[in-house]
């Protein structure tokens, strides 16, 4: 805005300067969000951190699997959006830019997690049930990859992400997430030859990823946890001094 200021008065009587467009926030609002929890406005922080933790709560929960440790890895993700809310530019959405987030903080987790062999299949009493499951064991063959292939076929195939989506939130290229998440179907497809779970959910992926697919289109946002309630206030508690 610097650079206009000294002509603003012809602007005015013409109209926007050029490019001026290209400098205004996309999310003002956002922005001014993000800029008061950065300067320690307790409030802010609280409104900031009830506006992206579900999604980060749900996308970790979709990306990880119910067997992570998911509530120290959503203080993670939330205490990394409290102190990078200052590099916060209005450029996305505020949701989006904490799954960005929240994806370096899975990353690095998969990366330092160790693989184990799945659990045995466990009967089922329930559909709900059943898919837990199936996803549990999925979870468990993919973290015997790296974990930027973990995180591009579950982006993809299980929480029903676009592939341009994707892409901007891992910061790869869409060649690049295309190829992570190939290498991740075959190392499932060659589990499968010995792992029924894991047979068994390649044959229901297509309709899952529909499935997820449309709910990623609908934009339900779950309500979030108990346990995340209460992470919210520690949190910001935690910053202001308070026990």
């Amino acid at each position: 805005m610097m650079a206009v200021e000294g002509s603003s008065a012809r602007a005015q009587s013409v109209g926007p300067a050029p490019g001026l467009d290209a400098v205004q926030p996309r999310h003002p609002g956002a922005l001014e969000l993000t800029g008061r929890a950065s300067r320690g406005e307790r409030l802010a922080q609280l409104t900031l951190l009830g506006a992206i933790g579900a999604g980060v709560e749900r996308l970790l929960y979709r990306v990880l699997g119910s067997d992570a440790p998911l509530v120290p890895l959503l203080e993670a993700a939330l205490l990394r959006a409290l102190n990078h809310a200052a590099r916060y530019a209005g450029d996305e959405p505020l949701v989006a830019w904490a799954e960005r987030l929240a994806l370096q903080v899975a990353t690095s987790y998969l990366g330092g997690a160790r693989s184990t062999e799945p659990e045995p299949l466990v009967a089922a009493n329930d559909v709900g049930s059943s898919v837990r499951v199936l996803l549990a064991r999925v979870h468990a063959r993919l973290r015997h990859l790296r974990p930027e292939e973990h995180v591009a076929f579950a982006m993809l195939e299980l929480d029903g992400r676009s592939l341009l989506e994707t892409a901007r939130l891992t910061d790869a290229a869409p060649g690049v997430v295309r190829q992570r998440a190939a290498r991740a179907r075959r190392h499932l497809l060659f589990a499968a030859r010995r792992d029924r779970t894991v047979a068994a959910y390649l044959q229901l992926a297509e309709r899952l990823r529909e499935l997820a697919a449309r709910l990623q289109r609908e934009r339900r946002a779950p309500p979030p946890s108990a346990a995340a309630r209460r992470l919210y206030e520690t949190l910001v508690g935690a910053l202001h001094g308070q026990r």
